[in-house]
Parts: C-alpha cells; structure tokens; sequence
C-alpha cells in the first residue's frame, strides 16, 4: 500500500480525548477502507514532542528537554518512535473491535503492559504555598524513557475511555477515514470525526451518484 507522509503541525486534534488524537495521527488502517494508502504524521521523533505539546501533554521546557534528548541519541530516538507507534497501533486495533462489538485480547494485554510500564512513573506532589496536592509525571527524561512521559497520560487516557466513556466511542463513518472521536452531541448520533472534511466529502459523493456521474 503506498504510504503517504502527513504533516504533525497542522493535524487536527478532534478526537476530544489525547489518547482518540494519538491514534488519529495516522489514517489508511482499515480493512475494508478505500483510502488505498497509508498516511504517516509521526514521520520523526520531534514530531512526537510536536504533537505531545500540541495535545497539551508536556509543557513547553518538558518539550525542549525532549527535543534536546533525541538530538543526543538519534540511534535510541528513532527506536523509541517504533515501539510508540506500535503501541499506537495496537491501541487503535483495540479501540477498532470495541466500536464494533469484538473482543481484542492482544490490544488490551498491550494497554495493561503499557499501563504497568508507565504508571510507576505518576506520583503524588505537594502544590505549595496551601495549594492542594496534584498528580504530577516523572520530569527526568533519558534515551531509555524518552515517550514515557507522553504515553504515560496516553494510557491512562485510554483506560479510562474504555471504562467511563466507552458508549461515546465512534469510528468516523467515511470509508476512507479511520480517525475516531468521543460523540459529545447531545443526539448521540454524530458520525463524521469532522463534518467539514469527510461529511461534506460524503454529501458531495451522494450528490454525484444522485446526478449520475
């Protein structure tokens, strides 16, 4: 399948949950879609710390300290890049067979390895000056940690999707999209992850065929 290379700085971040954005920064995974080629947005360890800042996931020195780590270890950032996408796509597979009714045993092993390996990592900090306590992420950030920090949030993300906001899940229902989002409309029936985009799309496809060309 030919493979197409997106552009991290402009995607758009309408999955409504960090963990829906992270599987959507790619698209042509569908079985049965007719998109015809796979389309890549994490083409490079910066653009994960792109996107990371973007989702609101790491503050801005957190951002400059990650991209300082994969400049000193190119070797190591580009094999964190390919364990990240793999457990990216292992959660969109996950995520693809709860929308449509089918268990994912591996997808969910995944999420609890993930689950394991990350959340050693979240910890209990004082606010300061009476301010209440908060959740806060490891700060440390070397070659062998490098995504952690974001992948940590993403899983928990995703554990709490799948455990409190699962009826709200959906697939966008254009065959050559397979972005996914929480439906927040109060009718519980939106369908396109972006109606702007792939619901125009259909309704010019509809038209089409309804003139017959």
């Amino acid at each position: 399948m030919p493979e197409h290379r997106g552009r991290i700085e402009t995607i758009r971040l309408i999955g409504g949950s960090a963990c829906l954005d992270f599987v959507n920064t790619a698209n042509g995974r569908r079985a049965n879609g007719s998109l015809g080629s796979f389309e890549e947005n994490l083409c490079s360890p910066n653009d994960v710390a792109t996107w990371a800042a973007r989702a609101n996931l790491t503050t801005p020195e957190e951002q400059a300290t990650l991209l300082r780590a994969i400049a000193s270890d190119p070797a190591s950032a580009n094999t964190r890049l390919a364990e990240l996408i793999a457990f990216r796509d292992r959660l969109y597979r996950l995520f693809e067979a709860t929308v449509d009714g089918r268990a994912c045993a591996d997808g969910t092993a995944e999420l609890n390895r993930m689950l394991a390996h990350t959340l050693p990592y979240r910890h209990i900090a004082e606010g300061g000056d009476g301010a209440p306590f908060q959740w806060n992420w490891m700060q440390a950030i070397t070659a062998e940690n490098l995504f952690d920090r974001i992948l940590g949030p993403v899983a928990l993300c995703a554990a709490e999707l799948l455990t409190g906001e699962l009826g709200r899940l959906r697939l966008c229902a254009s065959d050559d999209c397979d972005w996914m989002f929480l439906d927040t409309s109060k009718s519980g029936r939106r369908r396109w992850c972006q109606m702007d985009v792939c619901g125009n799309r259909a309704k010019a496809r509809r038209h089409a065929r309804a003139a017959g060309l």
